[in-house]
């Protein structure tokens, strides 16, 4: 009866360790990111805020401040927008997926980068 015991505990804490190693992963990439960008047409600063939630869901605070450029190449007016939307990480993909809007954001392991779709944030705290 003891030995079931014993079994039965260590199976409990390599679940345990398991979760807890994972959770911590997505957890080191919660935090603010930033990209710029620019085109012929307009400039613009986009923030993202990943934040965790609870088990394997997140929030994404997206902050985003962009200028027009008139035909002499002179930024207008700055216009702001916000949303705020959930994603779910993903093991087997390893990314968060938005499900709403079917939005992917990866994790670049080796620059430490977020990308959603086509752009890269980089990490700022």
């Amino acid at each position: 009866m003891k030995l079931v015991n014993v079994i039965c505990l260590f199976a409990l804490l390599l679940v345990l360790s398991v979760c807890s190693c994972r959770n911590r992963d997505t957890e080191e990439m919660s935090g603010t990111y930033v990209n710029h960008a620019a085109s012929e047409f307009s400039m613009a600063d986009d923030t993202l805020v990943l934040s965790p939630l609870d088990g394997d869901r997140f929030q994404v605070n997206r902050k985003t401040g962009y200028r027009l450029l008139d035909e002499s190449g002179k930024p207008g007016k700055l216009i702001l927008e916000s949303e705020t939307w959930e994603v779910l990480w993903d093991e087997a993909l390893g990314a968060f997926q938005d499900r709403r809007k079917g939005r992917t954001i990866s994790f670049d392991r080796k620059t430490g980068e977020l990308v959603l779709e086509s752009s890269r944030y980089r990490r700022m705290n």
